[in-house]
């Protein structure tokens, strides 16, 4: 067989997946927002999701007694006061109407028990419900209203953040020794106006020893990190978004699946930890090709390339009040081929499949399905491309965070080598892509 690559059906966006995600459960921490002082309020970045549950007596003469709850936060900081929730009655021929808090939870008056009904109001009409202190555990609950012995009831999902709670938005999912890099884009719930007192990762991913400290300060090229991004929650706290990098080292790591570990040090001695998944990659006779992250100043002398270091694809913060533009040329699109022989066939990696995706799964207009990019030049043992030459200058369709992953693919150097690239090419329809960007697009303040 010539040279090819393999040509894959187009896969679906959900399928378009990195290793963690998430944004763990996270997927998407930034999406959220608390209001003044006690309140999360909803916000373009998310809106919280009410989920009315309504059950009509068996039989009525009239319409059926209903209620609503209104203004619930989607999040809540764990220990915050929460105020402004209002339920509406209607229908409701004089009945009582009470609320539930959440196991964990309490009334700031400190009137009425937990878990046990709080009546608030009678007949019709709006009533607004006395101000509750969130609950510490992180995890999603529900608030619960009603006509007490009728069964009539609706609730609102809330979910609980821990202030310092670390939440995963990207980073590499994929890594080979060879050259050897970190990345990773995440998120922390702090006090208006903290930042982390040290932030480190390890070195050696496996080896549980090696932490190395990240800094602000730093060159671009070497352990840094920035706080790319505030997003306010309530008068008391903020969510922080933060990328990182570095260089790391990752033969100790056995081939296959793995975490990273990221912890942060905070002013008063707290430490909080995220675990970032990713996949050790083998080169050799029964190899893969490999997604790679251009590393220190590789690519900084190649035309067109906005520099000055090589790292110019991970942590691009697009602000809302910009023209959404994003320069192609920063992303360098790199693979390494799998090592294979050429006479075992599949030891060329000359294209690769890439999409942008959105933290909701939702794949960018650019690329409403991976497209085919073909990486003919060659840095060393590295090939790629700048995505410059193909998408030029570019807008995202959605705010929030978005992942550029591509999918190596493989072909022969010999020709007429009957090896097929089945289960050494990445194929986009089944198999997460290798993160090798990112982009904070439009963030709310």
């Amino acid at each position: 067989m010539s040279n090819h690559a393999t040509d894959y059906p187009q896969a679906s966006t959900d399928n378009t997946r990195t290793g963690p995600q998430h944004r763990g459960a996270l997927t998407g921490p930034g999406r959220r927002s608390v209001s003044r002082r006690s309140l999360v309020q909803a916000s373009a970045w998310s809106v919280p999701v009410i989920v009315a549950a309504v059950a009509a007596p068996a039989a009525v003469a009239s319409a059926a007694p209903r209620l609503v709850l209104n203004g619930v936060p989607g999040v809540v900081v764990g220990g915050s006061t929460v105020t402004g929730v209002t339920t509406t009655a209607t229908a409701s021929n004089g009945l009582d109407t009470a609320v539930t808090l959440p196991v964990g939870f309490a009334w700031v008056d400190g009137t009425g028990q937990p878990g046990m009904p709080r009546v608030i109001g009678r007949g019709d009409g709006t009533f607004a419900v006395p101000p509750f202190r969130a609950g510490t555990r992180a995890g999603t609950v529900s608030l619960l209203a009603g006509f007490p012995g009728t069964g009539v009831t609706a609730s609102a999902v809330l979910t609980v953040e821990p202030v310092y709670s670390l939440a995963l938005l990207g980073g590499i999912n994929a890594i080979g020794d060879g050259p050897d890099e970190f990345r990773a884009d995440f998120t922390a719930v702090v006090p208006r106006g903290v930042r982390p007192r040290r932030l480190e990762y390890l070195f050696y991913p496996e080896a549980g020893t090696g932490w190395t400290t990240l800094s602000t300060t730093a060159r671009p090229v070497d352990q840094r990190y920035d706080v790319v991004h505030a997003e306010r929650l309530e008068d008391d706290f903020e969510r922080i978004f933060l990328s990182a990098r570095g260089d790391a080292d990752v033969p100790n790591a056995p081939f296959g699946s793995h975490l990273w570990p990221l912890r942060a040090t905070w002013p008063d001695g707290t430490v909080t930890t995220l675990a970032m998944p990713f996949e050790q990659i083998h080169f050799g006779g029964d190899g893969r090709p490999l997604g790679v992250n251009a590393w220190d100043t590789i690519t900084s002398g190649v035309p067109g390339y906005p520099g000055p270091d090589s790292q110019t694809g991970w942590g691009n913060v697009v602000s809302a009040g910009s023209d959404g533009l994003i320069d192609g040329n920063r992303f360098f699109v790199g693979a390494k081929a799998s090592g294979r022989t050429a006479a075992q066939g599949n030891d060329l990696t000359t294209s690769v499949y890439f999409q942008f995706v959105h933290e909701s799964g939702t794949a960018a207009s650019i690329t409403p399905e991976p497209r085919v990019l073909t990486i003919p030049h060659r840095i060393g043992d590295l090939s790629g491309v700048y995505l410059g030459g193909t998408l030029g200058s570019f807008r995202l369709d959605l705010s929030g965070y978005w992942k550029l992953l591509i999918w190596p693919q493989s072909s022969n150097s010999q020709p007429g080598n009957p090896a097929t690239p089945e289960g050494v090419a990445w194929n986009p329809a089944t198999e997460a892509g290798h993160q090798i960007g990112s982009v904070f697009y439009e963030l709310p303040g």
